[in-house]
């Protein structure tokens, strides 16, 4: 099996220069905890995920709303959360966005897709093709693709 059999080819994604309260956004209304950014000729050139979100600064915060995220806010003054939230929110995603992509061809197979996912500590893996973003696996992808391969066994 190889990436392109299990990849989810709607990829939500979003710009450079969009915010950090777009990415929250769209997170949250496709129930999704990372984003490829792309360029305008859809060369991805980095990822926004939850934990870039979360160290948008020394500090980690929580949208009340966004309790996909299931963390504490912690280390935060209350009357300064508000002031802070919304600069955060402001920010751009070039200034906040993973720039070192991992990602791999149509042709990589599953199990080394799962080997560097694993190893990198990563949630979800580009796929690319001629520098393009064509698709993306999650670890659900992969869950999912394991079932099916045990539904057959």
């Amino acid at each position: 099996m190889i990436a392109k059999n299990v990849m989810n080819r709607n990829v939500v994604s979003i710009k450079p220069d969009d915010t950090l309260k777009d990415a929250v956004a769209l997170m949250v209304k496709h129930s999704i905890s990372g984003l490829p950014v792309i360029d305008e000729n859809k060369n991805i050139i980095g990822i926004i995920s939850q934990s870039d979100v979360l160290r948008h600064g020394k500090k980690p915060f929580i949208l009340e709303t966004v309790d996909l995220l299931e963390i504490f806010l912690y280390e935060q003054e209350p009357e300064n959360y508000e002031k802070e939230l919304k600069i955060a929110l402001n920010m751009k995603i070039k200034d906040v966005m993973t720039k070192n992509i991992i990602a791999v061809s149509e042709n990589t197979p599953v199990g080394k897709i799962a080997h560097l996912m694993i190893e990198n500590e990563i949630n979800r893996v580009p796929v690319i093709k001629q520098g393009k973003l064509v698709g993306i696996i999650g670890r659900e992808d992969i869950i999912k693709a394991i079932a099916e391969v045990g539904e057959k066994a």
